[in-house]
Order: C-alpha cells, then structure tokens, then sequence
C-alpha cells in the first residue's frame, strides 16, 4: 500500500513537471512567434519605403497608394501590424508612410524599431524623402528642406561655383554684386557706378555729372537755338 502511494505521487509530480514545461515551452512559442511576426512588421515597413523611392525616382512623382507599387498578389503577403493597412499621404515635405498602432506605447516601440520614424500619439509616421539624383533636376542645385528646422535651408558659407553657371533664377535679392559682366535683357536699378559704359542705345530721363546734368545742358542748349534763330530773323546771324 506504501509502494502505491509512492507510485501515485510519483506520477502526479510527473503530470506537474509535464504541464509546467508545456507551459513554459507554449510561452516561449508565443514569445517567438511575437518576435517573428513583429520583426515582419519592421521588415515590410522598410521594404514598402524602398519600393516607395524607386517608383518616385522612376515616375518622377510619388506613389499615392500601395497599389502604385505593389500588385494584388503582393499586397496579400505584406504584414498588417495589429491588423492596420499602411497608408500614405504626401505632404509639404516628404511622402508620409502611416499607420495607426493601439496605443501610443505601441506606436513609440514600433517607431523605435525604423530609422527616421517617428510618432504623433498612436499614430506611426515613416518620412520617405523624395529622391536626389533621379529626378529631371538632378543637376541644380538644391537644398532638401529639413522639417522643423529652418536654420539648415540657409546658406552659411560662401558658393564657390568654380566658374559654372546658374541658369533661370526667377528672382535675385543681394545686397552687393561684382562681376567681369552682367547680360540681361532688363536692369531696373537706383543707383549704378561704372568707370565705363558702352551702350548701343542709352535711354535716360537725366544724367547727372560732377559739373552739370543732362537736363540743364538740354536746357540751356533749347535757349541758345531760340536765340540764335532770333538772330537769324533780324539778319543779325548768318
């Protein structure tokens, strides 16, 4: 009667070993599973980015839905992170890769997993910048506006152009000009110093001189030509 009881306890400390490791090996499954379906996420996510830039770079504008990029088939195998479809949306200052997390811990983690993502409460933002070098102005030069900080779209050291042009600039405010020539078509100006001026055609109201202006010579000149046919009426001058 002993043995039974030893044999009795035996086996239900085995049941308890047993349902203890089920446990722990059930919850390690999930636990990787979790990680797997979550790394899934994070991989998708960069994978919809890239493919976002090459169709930008290759169409010369943004995708405006994943069906610009992705087809049915593939659309099917791409990962729905707690069940939310990617979204996107351009903005002012890069196309905007989206989704909304359950709550705002979700999200910051999600965010934390992708480079430059960032968070607004729940909502998880993934900015893809538009593409340098495969755009039709490729060869201007640019800068990329950086949001949230204005002070990096202004130039703080000189340009060097190393003699190259600048070609179709809609408006020029500067403080100072100097240059070996200057071709333009108009020049509005209030005040212009030159040692030299060679024109074909020069049209003035007034030109101003150390001595006198223009206006008074022609002035004075108009006077002399009414006196002198004065003169020549009464046979004075001839």
């Amino acid at each position: 009667m002993q043995k039974q009881g030893f044999v009795l306890l035996e086996v239900i400390t085995a049941v308890v070993i047993l349902s203890t490791l089920m446990v722990v090996t059930t919850q390690v499954w999930q636990s990787m599973a979790k990680n797997r379906y979550q790394q899934e996420w994070v991989t998708d996510a960069e994978m919809i980015r890239q493919a976002s830039l090459d169709y930008w770079g290759s169409q010369g504008a943004p995708p405006t839905v994943l069906n610009d990029i992705f087809t049915p088939a593939q659309l099917a195998t791409l990962a729905q992170p707690w069940q939310q479809s990617w979204s996107l949306l351009e903005t002012e200052n890069w196309l905007e890769l989206s989704l909304t997390a359950p709550s705002a811990a979700d999200a910051k983690w999600f965010a934390s997993q992708i480079a430059g993502a960032f968070v607004q409460a729940e909502r998880i933002v993934v900015p893809i910048w538009q593409p340098v070098g495969n755009t039709s102005t490729e060869h201007l030069l640019h800068r990329t506006n950086v949001f949230g900080k204005p002070h990096l779209n202004s130039m703080e050291a000189d340009l060097d152009m190393t003699n190259q042009a600048i070609n179709n600039v809609g408006t020029l405010s500067v403080n100072q000009v100097t240059a070996d020539a200057i071709q333009a078509r108009t020049i509005f100006g209030t005040q212009v110093r030159a040692s030299t001026i060679d024109v074909d055609t020069l049209q003035v109201t007034d030109v101003i001189t150390p001595y006198n202006s223009l206006s008074d010579l022609a002035y004075w000149v108009g006077e002399y030509e009414q006196l002198w046919e004065s003169c020549k009426q009464q046979g004075k001058c001839t």
